[in-house]
């Protein structure tokens, strides 16, 4: 049997730009997790934020940035069966400039062996089939992120939990 390949997308070929402008990405995050807060609840997660009340704008596409932080988010409430999902704003301590954003949660947590896999197009984790997706989120989040000058990031333990980090420039 001939395998199908798929063309990649211009996000998975580094070919796409986006129009940055000043961005409050506390107003971002808090909106995003306003968002799930229900839909947590209704399967008994916690879903917080740890975010300062304000903090200087820095330079992201607001509608891309929060499309990436809606997949992120998304993920932690779908792969989470029981705890939390804490979002943390991080702000360098001088300025307060943030410098990077993290979604913690306490989820099934991804195999070592499989962590650089999850950032490929219609990759997930074995096991968690049992989730609705077609594994682009995380794709789509790292294109997005690579666009805007960020580093997107993730750690996780099996039966703990995964974090996700956004650095930004």
């Amino acid at each position: 049997m001939t395998p199908i390949v798929f063309p990649q997308s211009p996000i998975e070929r580094g070919e796409i730009t986006v129009d940055v402008s000043d961005t409050d990405v506390v107003a971002v995050a808090a909106r995003v997790v306003e968002q799930y807060r229900s839909r947590a609840a209704a399967k008994g997660l916690r879903l917080f934020a740890i975010l300062p009340e304000s903090a200087p704008t820095i330079p992201l596409n607001a509608a891309r940035f929060e499309q990436v932080l809606r997949h992120l988010v998304d993920n932690a409430v779908k792969f989470t069966g029981k705890g939390s999902i804490k979002v943390t704003l991080v702000t360098e301590a001088d300025t307060k400039r943030p410098s990077r954003l993290i979604i913690a949660d306490t989820g099934i947590g991804i195999p070592a062996d499989r962590l650089d896999q999850i950032f490929m197009s219609f990759e997930q984790v074995e096991g968690s089939s049992r989730h609705s997706g077609v594994g682009l989120g995380l794709t789509l989040a790292l294109g997005l992120c690579d666009a805007m000058g960020c580093r997107l990031t993730a750690a996780s333990e099996i039966g703990v939990g995964s974090r996700f980090t956004v650095r930004f420039r």
